[in-house]
Order: C-alpha cells, then sequence, then structure tokens
C-alpha cells in the first residue's frame, strides 16, 4: 500500500513584494540502499499558495541538494514535491540538513494613478458610461467591493463609471472612487473629475 506522504506546510508573514524565506525541514524517514521507488518523500506547502495574485518558487539546498553528493534530493519549483533521486547510505550520511526556500512575488492591488481627469460633453445620460479608473487588480476582480463618494454615478466591478441618471455637468465636478478587498480589509481610492467640453458647451448655447 502507499504510504502517506507528510505535508510540510509553513506559515505567511506579512513582507515585502518579493521575499525570501528558508527552515529547516523536519525529520523524514528513508530506508537504507533502497532504490527510490516511491517519490515525492514530502511535499512542501506555503500558505501564501491560497493568497490570489501571489507566484510561489520552492527550492532546497544543503548536502544532497547542491551540496556533495548533489542532486540526491531534488523539489519540483511548482508544486513543492520533494523527490530522492538515489539511495543513502548511512554510513557515509547518516543525516542530511537541508534546507528548504519559498521566494513569493505578490501582485498588489493598486490604482496605476492617484487621479483621473475625464474630458466630456455636458449632457450625460442615464446609463452612460463615462470612463474605466485604472485599477491592477492582478488577474481577478474577485472579493472587490466599488463605491462612489458621488450618487450620480455609480462604478461596476470592472471600474467602469457609468451615470444613475440624466445629468447637465456645467462646471468641473470631482469624486473619489473606492476599491476594497473583503478578504483583507485594504482600501484603495482614486480622485476622478470630470470637465465639460466646452466646445460642446458653446454648441448647446
Amino acid at each position: 500500500a502507499r504510504r502517506n506522504v507528510p505535508v510540510i506546510r509553513f506559515q505567511p508573514k506579512r513582507a515585502t513584494v518579493r521575499q525570501k524565506r528558508e527552515w529547516v525541514s523536519p525529520p523524514i524517514d528513508i530506508r537504507e540502499h533502497e532504490p527510490p521507488m516511491v517519490n515525492p518523500i514530502a511535499i512542501i506547502r506555503s500558505d501564501w499558495e491560497d493568497k490570489v495574485g501571489v507566484e510561489i518558487t520552492y527550492s532546497i539546498t544543503g548536502p544532497g541538494a547542491d551540496k556533495h553528493p548533489v542532486g540526491l534530493f531534488v523539489i519540483d519549483p511548482r508544486t513543492g514535491n520533494l523527490n530522492i533521486t538515489g539511495m543513502v547510505d548511512r554510513e557515509i550520511n547518516p543525516s542530511f540538513l537541508t534546507y528548504c526556500g519559498v521566494v513569493r512575488c505578490d501582485c498588489q492591488r493598486h490604482f496605476t494613478r492617484s487621479k483621473v481627469k475625464v474630458l466630456l460633453a455636458p449632457q450625460v445620460t442615464k446609463g452612460q458610461a463615462v470612463l474605466t479608473v485604472p485599477f491592477r487588480d492582478c488577474g481577478s476582480g474577485e472579493n472587490i467591493r466599488w463605491s462612489t463618494s458621488n450618487g450620480d454615478f455609480e462604478v461596476h466591478n470592472d471600474g467602469s463609471i457609468f451615470a444613475t441618471q440624466t445629468q447637465l455637468i456645467e462646471a468641473k465636478r470631482g469624486f473619489k472612487v473606492r476599491a476594497a478587498d473583503l478578504d483583507t480589509g485594504e482600501t484603495w481610492t482614486v480622485d476622478v473629475l470630470l470637465i465639460p467640453s466646452k466646445r460642446e458647451h458653446a454648441r448647446r448655447n
């Protein structure tokens, strides 16, 4: 029967956009003089795997990995599966002290601009698209709640802003658009300034 593969899980830690962490792997039992018939011998896991927009790369270092005997233990950088490629001899190497490393690269959500100016005709009709705010959501717009500080406009899940009623914009009008992450509680804000077109205004008069 296939044995249960031990899963080594490391807890996340708030840090910078790119961070490398290392741990000493807990003891893993390996039979002496036995060819590698069952792999993986362990699975490395980081809780950062569950974070949106985070890419994880696994690595190992130490004797049996990148030091003599090199290549005895290898790890899949994407899955964290730890494999053995040959036999061990306890008379030569009674134990191996191997460090497991995780490099995470965050895609941080944010507005790519702090202020957005839009030139538009003074007459805005209900349901008219006004603009789309530039927000980097790391490829997933899930769990984001959008809102505006002006009830004359509403914002959809893709960051596009629509008029909630027909109205005249005869002078500059500013308001804020807010995006909130429902999971982490983080919020981002961008200033929007609507500028009526003088040409269109003169044409109407």
